[in-house]
């Protein structure tokens, strides 16, 4: 085995491994080590914080080593590479990663999901963390970005590395700049680059991009709960990047991908699906593991008074209710006392929530006890 096929192993495995989510501070790391993730986001307006200083080393080893980091630590790159699909033919550079990159970057200006879906890392992300929470049929569509880049080996082996990647792009332009720095200008810098007909165009498809995403809403669902520490709604999908490191840090799999709850610009970002998993009241795992800050960090008293959605018994369907069963299993797992008791003429204590407490976590859906759906519900706000 050669030395490049050691260090391919060695990093994809760490990579593979701080996905884990054995320590859920570890799970944006992945992510956040690339500089397209971390530029687009200072773009977007995204406040410095350490996650940023991770594409730091990606960034100094460009200056110097060009693009080792395609060839010997990127873990989509080591997929491609070493994947048994497609031809060993040899595949030339061109000017289409640096117009994607401008298409990328323009663009978050509205958005981070054209990052999310063309960033290498976020890509990889998105495809390990699907096998690793409960499947959910949208977490099929998490995979397609990196079933397609593997197909583009038809073309040729790392067809996306070399003819199309924006972070090849981003990382090829700063060891440039690398070359220029150690030669003093006395070295010509390699070829390669973007007619102005091309970047005008880079740059028109890029607004035209961003714009049209920010302006797919659609109509949202009542039952759009987002996670603890979301940002308002009309923030929250631009800043959102569609990883799923929020989705892999619950601890109890309730946050879950969205299709259309959220609208078309909201596909595939987070949601609180509480008939799958609950809010547990003594986590923040979620609101740490964002690498955008679409989540915002939350301690434990802050998540305690964080209002997600509000519970509402369906009293047709409720078993105390509508049967005059004694059925108090939502209240007695309410970790908020935001279940009160209502006694029926005939004494028997009905489910009554009390908006002023209630958190949305969803515990009472997740525990009802009623048939097919729950007669408990939590809705958004």
């Amino acid at each position: 085995m050669t030395r490049r096929k050691v260090l391919q192993a060695i990093s994809f495995l760490i990579f593979t491994l701080l996905l884990s989510g054995v320590f859920f501070w570890a799970v944006p790391v992945t992510v956040s080590v690339s500089p397209l993730v971390g530029l687009a986001n200072l773009i977007k307006g995204y406040p410095w914080t350490w996650k940023l200083l991770l594409a730091v080393p990606v960034i100094a080893l460009a200056l110097f080593k060009g693009h080792y980091f395609c060839f010997f630590i990127c873990p989509t790159g080591t997929i491609l590479e070493n994947i048994p699909v497609g031809r060993k033919k040899k595949v030339g550079s061109s000017s289409l990663p640096f117009a994607l990159l401008i298409v990328v970057l323009v663009s978050s200006f509205f958005t981070l999901a054209v990052v999310g879906l063309l960033d290498p890392l976020a890509i990889f992300a998105e495809a390990v963390n699907v096998f690793q929470y409960s499947f959910n049929p949208v977490d099929l569509w998490l995979v397609l970005p990196i079933l397609v880049l593997i197909s583009l080996n038809l073309l040729g082996r790392r067809y996306w590395c070399f003819r199309l990647c924006p972070l090849g792009a981003l990382l090829r332009l700063v060891g440039r700049a690398g070359v220029a720095i150690t030669a003093g200008g006395k070295k010509s810098l390699p070829p390669g680059g973007l007619s102005r007909r091309v970047f005008v165009s880079s740059l028109a498809g890029g607004l035209t991009l961003g714009w049209v995403w920010s302006r797919l809403a659609g109509g949202r669902s009542r039952r759009l709960i987002r996670p603890p520490g979301a940002l308002p709604e009309e923030m929250f999908n631009g800043k959102c990047l569609r990883c799923g490191s929020c989705i892999k840090a619950c601890v109890t799999d309730g946050i879950q991908p969205c299709f259309l709850e959220a609208g078309w610009d909201g596909i595939f970002t987070p949601r609180l699906d509480p008939s799958v998993g609950y809010c547990d009241e003594y986590c923040v795992a979620c609101t740490w593991s964002c690498p955008t800050g679409a989540l915002r960090p939350l301690t434990l008293a802050e998540k305690r008074e964080e209002r997600m959605g509000l519970a509402t018994v369906d009293r047709e369907r409720c078993m105390a209710w509508a049967e005059d069963k004694y059925c108090l299993v939502c209240q007695e797992h309410c970790p908020y006392n935001a279940i009160e008791i209502h006694r029926k003429k005939n004494g028997v204590p009905c489910p009554v929530v009390n908006p002023a407490r209630c958190r949305g976590c969803g515990q009472c859906e997740f525990q009802c006890k009623t048939n097919v759906s729950a007669a408990i519900r939590v809705y958004t706000l």
